[in-house]
């Protein structure tokens, strides 16, 4: 589907409300800004259209989001949450704590002599 990867949906990494669409091209609610995928027939060149910003390469056209501090945290929190669950990996601290004691618990080689102490 085009632009699965913005939408709600399985895999949806944005989590961004579709609107209007047709066969090859999607309308999201971007932060209440219209931010249309289109599909196209021919792939674009990839060396096609760069401009140089303190010294990157960055493409041309591209677009920004001006986020208050808050709403951005939210959002790479949910973006780093999506990415854990990806990978399988716990989402909140308090399992990931739990998971990585356990980890390092049995990596820890055993003593004759009894808990190795600090």
């Amino acid at each position: 589907m085009l632009g699965a990867g913005l939408s709600t949906g399985d895999g949806g990494v944005l989590g961004l409300a579709q609107g209007r669409s047709a066969d090859n091209w999607v309308d999201w609610n971007f932060y209440g800004h219209q931010l249309v995928t289109h599909e196209v027939a021919t792939p674009r060149d990839p060396d096609a259209g760069h401009s140089s910003v303190d010294d990157h390469r960055v493409p041309v056209p591209h677009f920004g989001l001006l986020l208050s501090i808050v709403d951005f945290q939210e959002l790479a929190d949910e973006a780093f949450s999506d990415l854990l669950k990806k990978h399988g990996r716990p989402t909140d601290r308090k399992t990931a704590l739990r998971e990585s004691v356990k980890k390092e618990e049995s990596t820890r080689p055993i003593s004759k002599k009894g808990p190795s102490r600090p």
